[in-house]
């Protein structure tokens, strides 16, 4: 099985697969890690770190989904981070290859983003060194796109609305469950 992780900047994204990792033994790549690598490897690849996901996409998610069916292929269970990962992009995948595939697209509501953003900007970097944080009004902007990219490509949206510990325990073990790996 292959767990996609997917959510706007800040959201927890490489938390959720560090502690996926460690709970469940997967290991996971970081999607803007190869982003970075292609960038710096040539800087005139076509993009920048700053441009939007769509343009990257356009460069980085033709060699990430070669890199998802191979691991299919051979059996692999892994995780893949990054906010460069859409609805849209999933369902490039022919069936036998996204049968194999957990989706998680996370997220925060409006209002947890509005109570919580000073916290939001402080936990940005706790598993990556991360000095960037969106507006308030961009971040509930960003997080919105994705969720109503979510709803019309047919995906659950896990969203942070309560206390983000105990929901991302739930998403954890939602992630077990599809794995077989009951908590």
């Amino acid at each position: 099985m292959i767990i996609l992780i997917s959510g706007e900047s800040c959201t927890g994204k490489t938390k959720l697969a560090h502690e996926l990792m460690c709970r469940f033994n997967i290991p996971y790549l970081s999607i803007d890690i190869v982003m970075m690598g292609l960038f710096r490897n040539n800087t005139n690849c076509g993009y920048t770190p700053m441009d939007s996901v769509y343009k990257i996409n356009q460069y980085v998610w033709p060699i990430i989904k070669e890199m998802i069916k191979t691991n299919i292929e051979n059996n692999t269970t892994y995780i893949y981070e990054g906010f460069q990962i859409r609805p849209s992009t999933i369902k490039q995948f022919e069936p036998i290859y996204s049968s194999k595939i957990i989706p998680v697209f996370l997220g925060y509501s409006s209002e947890y983003i509005k109570n919580n953003y000073t916290v939001i900007k402080e936990m940005r970097g706790i598993i990556e060194n991360r000095n960037d944080l969106d507006s308030l009004n961009k971040m509930i902007l960003k997080n919105k796109i994705l969720q109503d990219e979510c709803e019309a490509e047919n995906f659950d949206f896990s969203c942070i609305k309560n206390e983000y510990t105990e929901d991302i325990k739930s998403i954890i073990n939602n992630v077990g469950i599809k794995l077989g790996k009951c908590s």
